[in-house]
Order: structure tokens, then sequence, then C-alpha cells
């Protein structure tokens, strides 16, 4: 057995207001019965391998509902989805007066990290998870270097650092489970960057939302302030305002 965490980002470099990275992590029995649902559901679309930016360019009209039902086999998976959003500016803004704040990229990569699942078959187990992020993805060098200098203290002293296998870059088109969440984390940053007016992004949320699997947080600029000024917990879970 083993584990499979497939990391993907939205809108960090772009010109966007909010930036998101998503994580899908689950076990290799899963991996496999999801990969072949999905690719099963690309082929009948007629798409050769799913990049949520390009599909919308070229059919702005919707997401297809079949591979929303793909995503919600999670559900009944040994499965779960951890995101966090970050307003940008609001970052920016306070990280000018709060000198212990961490930069942007390494807020995302550690609560994502912190919230990593298991498959429950490796409990207890060392060097049985991978940690796979997109080719080029930026978020990735802001885990490697901290996760190797961890790992080596954790070889010792046990802990996540010691479950890690590999961390690396992969390509899209021969991951299933990175399309998806390059899907997931489109729809958290459109959920947010149009206050939930795109009914793209709605349908993504909602989907997720049914799994009972996505553990989420936003940090807009009250949440930062609350963490790093006031030294607060945050609540981290994915709402969704059923009266719009």
């Amino acid at each position: 057995m083993g584990t499979i965490a497939y990391f993907d980002g939205s809108g960090l470099s772009a010109p966007s207001s909010i930036a998101v990275l998503c994580c899908i992590c689950a076990s290799d029995d899963f991996w496999r019965e999801f990969n072949r649902r999905w690719e099963q559901t690309l082929q009948e679309l007629g798409i050769p391998c799913w990049h949520t930016t390009d599909f919308l360019r070229r059919s702005p009209g919707t997401v297809p509902a079949q591979l929303l039902n793909v995503i919600g086999t999670i559900a009944v998976g040994d499965c779960q989805i951890c995101s966090i959003a970050v307003h940008k500016e609001a970052h920016a803004a306070l990280r000018g007066t709060c000198p212990t704040m961490q930069p942007m990229e390494d807020l995302c990569v550690g609560f994502c990290f912190k919230k990593l699942g298991i498959a429950k078959t490796d409990i207890g187990q060392t060097g049985c998870l991978q940690l796979l992020f997109d080719r080029g993805e930026p978020f990735l060098r802001h885990l490697k270097a901290p996760w190797q200098r961890e790992h080596r203290k954790a070889q010792r002293q046990g802990g996540r650092p010691a479950q890690v296998r590999d961390i690396r870059f992969v390509t899209a088109q021969d991951h299933p489970g990175l399309q998806a969440a390059d899907l997931i984390a489109w729809g958290v940053r459109m959920h947010y960057e149009t206050q939930q007016q795109d009914l793209r992004a709605s349908r993504i949320i909602m989907m997720t939302l049914l799994t009972g699997k996505h553990y989420h947080g936003f940090l807009d600029a009250e949440a930062l302030h609350r963490f790093y000024v006031q030294k607060e917990q945050v609540s981290f879970a994915l709402h969704y305002d059923m009266t719009r």
C-alpha cells in the first residue's frame, strides 16, 4: 500500500486577488479506481487532458457534470481534500507591519502539509507518503527544503516527515489526481474572487462540500490579523452562503 498526495495551486503568479493551494491525498487503491473513472470520463468527453483554465477559455459555459461526479467519489473513498486561500493584498499589507509573518507560499504549504491525511493501512509506517506537485508549481520549493531538514530529524525521533518517501514534480497529463486538484484549486479561487457569483465555481465547491472531506482555510485581512497579531486560532472550514 501507500499514500499519494497531489498538490496544485491557483492564482499565485496570475493577476489575481486570491492565491490557493489545494491538495488531494488518498490511498493507492483509491487512486487506481479514481484514475480509471477520470480517464474514462475524459475519453467520453473527447478531452485528452484536463486543465481548468484552458478548458474554460475554449468552453466558458460550464464544468462537465461527469467530472464533478468523479470528484464526488471522494465521499466514499480513503481520501481527503485540503485547501487554503489567501487574500494577497491583505497578506502583503500585514506582512509590512508584522515581521513574524510567513511568506504567503510558506503559509499555504504549511497548512496543507499539516492537514495531510494518510491511508489507514499506512498509519504508523515510514516512507509511505508521496507528495507530487504539478511541473513548475512554485509552491514546491517552499516545502522541499524544510522537509529535508525535518526528515533527518524525524528519522531519529519519528513524526510526519519520516512518513514522506518522496517530493517531486510530475506531469498532469500522467496523473488524474493532479488534474482534479487543479479543478478544485480553480473553483476555490473563483469562489472568493467573484464572491460566489461564478456558477461554475459554485458547482465545484458544492461537490467538494458534499464529500464531507474538504478541510479548508481562508485568510482574509480579518483572519490574518486574528492569527498573527492577536494569536488566536482560526476556524478552518469552507463556507457557502446558501441564500445567494
